[in-house]
């Protein structure tokens, strides 16, 4: 198992951060859930940050 800190923030397009979360474990997979149903529709970045770098991916909430 591999113990490393992983971060995760969601940005509105506008850059406003909505959602920010840190895991601090050992793990091997990492599963996590994001409810964003009662977000209002549109574009979102989910940033993921771990010490192997940093992952930006695009959301669409319709």
């Amino acid at each position: 198992m591999l113990q490393t800190r992983i971060d995760l923030a969601l940005y509105h397009v506008n850059g406003q951060l909505i959602y920010e979360a840190y895991l601090d474990q050992e793990f091997t997979v990492v599963n996590t859930q994001l409810f964003l149903e009662k977000r209002v529709k549109g574009i979102y970045f989910l940033r993921i940050t771990t010490n192997s770098g940093i992952v930006t991916k695009k959301v669409i909430v319709h």
